[in-house]
């Protein structure tokens, strides 16, 4: 495993605007994710939908801190396959992840999160999510990467991307080098994408390439 990561999304709504003209940090409604992974990457995600001029978030992810899946057994990871939607609101893409909780690694926020490399696996997760063609969306998130790898794993650097609407991010990268699964160190992130129909898939999912996969 190689990399966790915990979100906070913001997802922010304008009006059409080029994606190459957007400022994640300051542009749109948002979407926030908290949640965090762990594996080569490690996710967790907390969602909801700010909309200017509105006090309050509206929620948007389902299960945006992974809260709601099997119980893993304590101190252990729960393999779960492609195409499982057994933690609700996600469906797992590419190749296995882990689902853990507490008691194997501190989660970002909640008890819950992924490792997006499975055992083995290089993996995703994804969601479908409601939006309006032209605005934009910026996802905030936090992550980590996992520092416990399997015997003879040398990959210190965790990779990862987000995609969504047909738009890529760069990849996110995470050194675990003097961190620990009871601190790996968890830090936030953010990207933006613009819609272009009535529904978007966010997708998550490990870039690493080692023994222990994202």
């Amino acid at each position: 495993r190689n990399q966790m990561n915990a979100m906070k999304s913001d997802l922010s709504t304008e009006k059409q605007v080029n994606p190459h003209d957007v400022n994640p940090h300051t542009r749109g409604r948002r979407i926030l994710f908290g949640g965090q992974v762990l594996a080569s990457f490690m996710l967790t995600l907390l969602a909801s939908l700010l909309v200017p001029g509105h006090a309050r978030a509206q929620n948007l992810i389902v299960n945006g801190s992974f809260e709601i899946g099997p119980q893993p057994p304590i101190g252990q990871q729960v393999s779960l396959n492609p195409g499982s939607p057994a933690v609700q609101g996600w469906l797992v893409t590419r190749d296995k992840v882990d689902y853990f909780d507490n008691t194997w690694a501190s989660c970002a926020d909640g008890v819950r999160g992924f490792d997006l490399n499975g055992s083995p696996g290089q993996g995703g997760l994804l969601q479908i999510i409601s939006t309006t063609p032209g605005r934009v969306y910026v996802v905030q998130f936090s992550l980590a990467g996992n520092p416990d790898p399997a015997a003879g794993d040398t990959v210190t650097v965790k990779r990862m991307r987000v995609t969504a609407a047909e738009q890529t991010s760069d990849e996110f990268l995470f050194d675990v080098t003097g961190h620990s699964l009871q601190d790996p160190g968890w830090v936030d992130r953010s990207w933006a994408f613009v819609a272009n129909s009535a529904s978007s898939s966010l997708e998550f999912y490990s870039t690493t390439q080692s023994n222990c996969l994202p």
